[in-house]
């Protein structure tokens, strides 16, 4: 603690002098925020690709079972690529809900 400094301020007036002091830092230093898309061509788990969806994993097991939807295999876990989730809801939007 070497820089202990005692003040007659008030809670008042050393909340204004820090606002005052952040806001001298950040007008100086603005904060740079970067938007950070998910990446599309991520492979996603069977729950994922339902809650994408919006149906059950049943639903997706039969559209996997019916050929719409290709898993890929990685190690002994099954995954979907998202962009081509994606596409497929495209297609049936498209098609009026069918595929």
């Amino acid at each position: 603690m070497e820089n202990l400094v005692f003040t007659q301020l008030s809670i008042q007036e050393v909340r204004q002098l820090l606002q005052q002091e952040l806001e001298n830092y950040f007008s100086d230093n603005p904060i740079k925020i970067e938007k950070i898309e998910p990446e599309p061509d991520r492979y996603i788990t069977k729950k994922e690709a339902a809650k994408l969806w919006g149906c059950s994993v049943s639903t997706i097991d039969n559209y996997r079972r019916a050929g719409i939807l290709k898993r890929y295999r990685i190690g002994s876990a099954v995954r979907f690529k998202r962009s081509e989730l994606l596409e497929a809801i495209e297609e049936m939007n498209k098609k009026g809900g069918k595929l």
